[in-house]
């Protein structure tokens, strides 16, 4: 049995490969170790820095890094020469796609020569209150620049490392911000699943509830965006649990708007779209935002609707609405909204008299206030699939 330092594979004769594995791969991280622990103490001190951040890095990385959490004396010009050493001795690599670059090595990237070297690197740092420390140094470290740069993979290591430390060296409040940060940041790119991951781990900091009392405006919008990752990804009973805890707590009704918009969605898909539970929730709802809708309309409740329309627009046709400005009143805009998202179900349960009246109302509250909103287009289609249904094409 024999280790090629150039494949960095074991060859092995007739013993299996599996049955060692285990013991080969912490053989060769040792190795490494040993070999790293013959280098100067700077250079240790960079790779085991650089090996908890990403798996590329560039000089300037290694230079913040170290002259953040590194308490000895150095340049750059010195630094610069302990990275050629990690080259020279196999455990770094220069990244081909910067090859081109010059021969500057602040103009290139660097990267690790293998997993194994990178996971001997790590274990530079002795575990415990030791490590712990340093994963906190540098995560402040990390926080710092990917802030001033914006460098996402720099957040997102920091609040893993943050994760990662005991409580009891952490405030609650950084890191729940940072987990909040985080977060949004990966469900913008629709990752809500790895979003949840960190929105889940700010609220366990909370478990008591206290993050309302210490915080309200950090408490909402974390319980808000998680609410909204848990829809998302189809978690509709744990989206209503968060949607009640934030009306529970929230002291505004616009406070309460993301978690009503939740509630009208989750409900309907939560109850498999059982449509008799879904408006009994619904319309109690609607009446906080003064949108009072009866929960089995009839036909003669839609002509009323459509007469009291009609009266609205004055001897005015539906044109009129080109003329009104777009909405900047927080409340209405939230009012029509709330509407709108209650009609668009409507639409998906074929309940048309519902669709009908919601319509006209909303339409109505429109004429009334003189302004226009982006939602209004969905009241227009609502109308229209009306019309298809009773072919008025």
């Amino acid at each position: 049995i024999y280790y090629d330092v150039m494949t960095f594979q074991w060859h092995l004769g007739d013993v299996s490969g599996v049955e060692l594995h285990e013991h080969i791969s912490n053989d060769v991280i040792s190795i490494f170790q040993s070999k790293m622990r013959a280098l100067p103490e700077l250079l240790q001190s960079t790779l085991a820095l650089v090996a908890y951040t990403n798996h590329t890095f560039d000089l300037e990385l290694c230079y913040d890094l170290v002259k953040s959490n590194y308490g000895g004396e150095f340049n750059r010009n010195l630094l610069e020469q302990q990275i050629e050493l990690a080259i020279d001795e196999g455990l770094l690599m220069r990244d081909v796609s910067t090859i081109g670059r010059g021969s500057n090595l602040y103009s290139a990237t660097f990267k690790w020569a293998h997993d194994r070297v990178r996971e001997a690197a790590c274990e530079l740092v002795p575990s415990g209150e030791k490590r712990d420390a340093f994963l906190l140094e540098l995560a402040h470290s990390l926080m710092r620049r990917g802030e001033v740069h914006k460098i996402e993979w720099a957040l997102f290591t920091a609040a893993r490392h943050m994760n990662s430390i005991p409580r009891s060296l952490t405030d609650d409040i950084e890191v729940t911000s940072l987990n909040l940060s985080v977060g949004k940041l990966a469900a913008s790119k629709g990752a809500f699943a790895d979003a949840l991951v960190f929105f889940n781990e700010a609220l366990r900091r909370f478990d008591d509830g206290t993050i309302w009392r210490e915080d309200y405006y950090l408490a909402l919008e974390l319980m808000n965006c998680a609410m909204e990752s848990e829809q998302a990804v189809g978690n509709h009973e744990s989206a209503l649990a968060k949607a009640s805890e934030i009306t529970t707590h929230a002291k505004t009704l616009r406070d309460k708007k993301r978690a009503h918009l939740v509630s009208i969605d989750s409900n309907f898909e939560g109850n498999h779209m059982d449509y008799t539970i879904w408006i009994d929730k619904t319309a109690v709802i609607l009446a906080l935002y003064g949108i009072d809708i009866p929960t089995k309309p009839t036909v003669r409740q839609v002509q009323v609707e459509v007469m009291k329309f009609n009266m609205a627009l004055r001897g005015r046709t539906t044109l009129c609405f080109n003329k009104f400005p777009v909405a900047s009143d927080e409340d209405v805009i939230t009012q029509i909204s709330v509407g709108v998202a209650t009609l668009r179900r409507a639409v998906v349960a074929t309940r048309n008299y519902l669709v009908a009246i919601l319509s006209y109302r909303l339409l109505r509250i429109a004429l009334a206030k003189k302004i226009i909103t982006e939602d209004l287009t969905a009241v227009v289609f609502g109308l229209t699939f009306i019309f298809r249904k009773l072919q008025k094409y």
